[in-house]
């Protein structure tokens, strides 16, 4: 009796060479198992315990065939048995694309739904049409319909509405110039010419609603002007003061305090904060006859961030 026919008596004779390596021994229903449950393909090379090539795994079990059936696909591919596979990626690709389905849906219902609001707010341009016993019109709420009825906002002409930007739902009003009010002498013949009361022009500037009062504030060029306009009854000479915060790391601004053709020229102090004012002299104006005047505040230069967060102006006669 040779090796190998001892080998085939106790039934273990088959090593199969696969990408993996070398498989085995199996016995022929060992083999055929393996090939079943996809860890042997069909196609890998057989030998036997003396290492004699015998050929493919089907070629093997083909020849030495018991009346069992080779029940495995006859495939090429490396991969295991597919038709599982298919049909469990089914629900999976299902389950992909029904997220984008439904958007899209969502999508054209919405724009449906636009459409026909566009269409009824159309009909009330003309008669109202009557759409089983009920006006297309009343179908509108109450707010929708005074938008109707008055399409643009009671805004003073000064604010003339500007064309809305691309994408947005509403038309954005512009700044408005401030305008300088006319400011007459206390009793004792000071004036105060407080921040609210001012006309600005220039960039960035603004009046500021602080928790101390409204003041002049984001001063960051030259090109600003604060201006009052006032008239005087009582003429005389006048002290000039500057009330204004301006923290340590903003003080060294150069600005002048004009009256008609007369300047005076002052540089920011330090306070404690940017909203702790103090009064800070600026010098004296004499105004030698009643009438109307005109000051003006502006920077000469601004050494940091800003020139100052100014809160008035005040002339006191001396």
């Amino acid at each position: 009796m040779n090796v190998e026919s001892w080998c085939c008596m106790n039934g273990r004779r088959y090593y199969v060479v696969s990408t993996q390596g070398e498989l085995g021994p199996f016995t022929r229903e060992e083999l055929l198992a393996e090939v079943r449950a996809g860890r042997v393909l069909i196609q890998n090379q057989v030998r036997s315990a003396m290492g004699t090539a015998l050929g493919t795994v089907k070629e093997t079990l083909a020849n030495e065939s018991d009346g069992s059936q080779l029940s495995v696909s006859d495939s090429s591919s490396d991969l295991p048995p597919v038709g599982n596979v298919r049909l469990t990626l089914l629900p999976v690709i299902f389950l992909a694309l029904l997220p984008p389905a439904l958007g899209l849906l969502l999508y054209f219902r919405s724009s449906n739904n636009v459409s026909t609001t566009e269409a009824v707010l159309d009909t009330r341009q003309g008669s109202e049409e009557k759409t089983s016993g009920m006006s297309l019109f009343s179908l509108v709420s109450p707010v929708s319909q005074s938008l109707i009825a008055n399409p643009r906002p009671n805004v003073p002409e000064t604010w003339p509405l500007e064309e809305p930007n691309t994408g947005t739902l509403f038309a954005t009003l512009p700044k408005p110039e401030t305008k300088a009010e006319k400011l007459i002498q206390q009793p004792d013949g000071s004036l105060i010419l407080n921040a609210k009361d001012a006309r600005i022009s220039g960039k960035d500037a603004q009046i500021n609603n602080c928790k101390t009062g409204p003041s002049i504030g984001n001063w960051k060029n030259t090109a600003i002007e604060v201006e009052w306009i006032f008239t005087i009854q009582k003429p005389g000479k006048f002290r000039v003061r500057a009330w204004y915060g301006c923290p340590a790391s903003e003080i060294g601004s150069v600005f002048t305090v004009t009256v008609n053709n007369k300047s005076l020229k002052a540089t920011t102090e330090a306070t404690s904060a940017r909203e702790d004012y103090r009064a800070f002299v600026v010098g004296d104006f004499e105004i030698l006859k009643a009438g109307e005047y005109r000051l003006v505040v502006q920077a000469n230069s601004i050494r940091h961030t800003e020139a100052m967060n100014l809160q008035k102006v005040v002339l006191r006669m001396e």
